[in-house]
C-alpha cells in the first residue's frame, strides 16, 4: 500500500517521474554502498554517500555522522536538479536506514520530503526491475535558500559556537550530543553504559549522557 511517504516498486517501474537517490550504505563497510551502486542501480538514480554527502566531516569534537552543512547539502541536491518542491524518491537496502536520513534532512530544511521505496532496492528487483550501471547525467538547478529555523539546526549552530568558549567541565549534555565528543557503539542494550541510557536517537548509536 502506497502512502504519501512511500512508493511501491510497481509504481516506480511504471514510469513515476522523480529524481532518484540511491542511499545504500553499510556501517561495517563504508565503501559497499558506492560499490553496489556501480554494480547496478535503479535507472536514473544518483548515489548519495552517508559519510560524504549526508554528513559533514568529523572535526575536533568527533562524532560518527555530524549533520551536513545546510547550504552544502542544498548545493549537492541542486546539482542533481532538486529544488524545494521537486519530487524525489529515495531507496536503500538496509530497512530505510540511509534513505530515511535523506528524508529527515530534506524535511527539516524545508524541502518537499522524498518518498521512500517500500522494500528498498531488493523489493524493486523482486518486482522485475532491471538495474543499470550507467551513471545518469544530472540536470542542475539553482540551489535554494533552505530553512534553518527548526530547533535542531538552531541548537547545533548554537552549541557549535558556544562550545568554543566552554571547557569540558562546563559543557552541558545537549552540547555534547550535538557536537559529538561522546558517542559509543551499541551492540545490545546490555552494552550501554548506565549513565548513557537516557536518550536514543532514531535507533542509531548516539546517546546523551
Amino acid at each position: 500500500m502506497t502512502t504519501a511517504m512511500t512508493i511501491e516498486p510497481d509504481e516506480l517501474r511504471a514510469g513515476h517521474q522523480a529524481v532518484l537517490f540511491d542511499c545504500r550504505f553499510s556501517l561495517a563497510d563504508p565503501e559497499a554502498g558506492r560499490r553496489h551502486y556501480l554494480e547496478g542501480h535503479i535507472p536514473g538514480a544518483h548515489f548519495l554517500d552517508l559519510n560524504r554527502d549526508l554528513s559533514s566531516p568529523v572535526e575536533r569534537h568527533g562524532g560518527r555522522h555530524p549533520l551536513p552543512g545546510p547550504q552544502r547539502l542544498a548545493a549537492l541536491l541542486a546539482q542533481c536538479g532538486v529544488g524545494l518542491d521537486t519530487e524525489v524518491v529515495a531507496y536503500d537496502d538496509a530497512r530505510l536506514a540511509g534513505s530515511s536520513r535523506l528524508w529527515w534532512l530534506m524535511y527539516s530544511l524545508g524541502y518537499r520530503p522524498p518518498r521512500l521505496l517500500n522494500g528498498g532496492y531488493q523489493a524493486w528487483l523482486a518486482a522485475g526491475g532491471a538495474p543499470e550501471t550507467a551513471i545518469p547525467v544530472p540536470v542542475p538547478t539553482a540551489a535554494p535558500a533552505v530553512r534553518t529555523t527548526r530547533p535542531v539546526w538552531q541548537m547545533c549552530a548554537h552549541f557549535k559556537s558556544s562550545s568554543r568558549e566552554k571547557s569540558g567541565e562546563n559543557r552541558n549534555s545537549a552540547c555534547d550530543w550535538c557536537i559529538g565528543p561522546t558517542e559509543v557503539v551499541i551492540t545490545s542494550l546490555n552494552s550501554v553504559p548506565s549513565s548513557s541510557k537516557r536518550s536514543r536517537i532514531s535507533g542509531k548509536s548516539k546517546w546523551m549522557k
